[in-house]
């Protein structure tokens, strides 16, 4: 049985497993066109999870397993990521970690972020 979270809006929630021994087993998930920007998750294992159009943006993955996944079209801006190292990982515009698996590939519409100029105050 697999998870079916296709189109959810998990913007900013935090999702976890008990601890790195027992993560939270969703693998297999369908997650396309699933929200998780500014989303934390930690402890979660995806393996062989699928989602064409998923947005992971400044988001942050403490030991999330990837392995097997096959997902498409994924805007991963400013995601970080803590492997089980423990030593942070920034992912840009086109890099992303690690792809194995069919059908993996991953691409951003958009230049990374970039914060506006600072405004100048006029004396009327």
């Amino acid at each position: 049985m697999h998870v079916r979270l296709a189109g959810a809006d998990l913007d900013e929630w935090t999702i976890s497993g008990r601890s790195e021994q027992q993560p939270l087993p969703l693998r297999g998930a369908d997650l396309t066109g699933t929200r998780l920007n500014r989303a934390e998750l930690r402890w979660v294992d995806l393996s062989g999870a699928k989602g064409h159009g998923l947005e992971v943006r400044q988001g942050k993955w403490e030991r999330v397993r990837t392995e097997g996944w096959a997902w498409a079209e994924v805007d991963i801006r400013g995601l970080v990521r803590f492997p089980s190292t423990g030593r942070a990982q920034s992912t840009d515009n086109s890099e992303l970690w690690p792809l194995s698996g069919r059908s993996s590939s991953v691409r951003c519409n958009e230049p990374p972020y970039s914060p506006p100029p600072k405004a100048e105050l006029v004396k009327i």
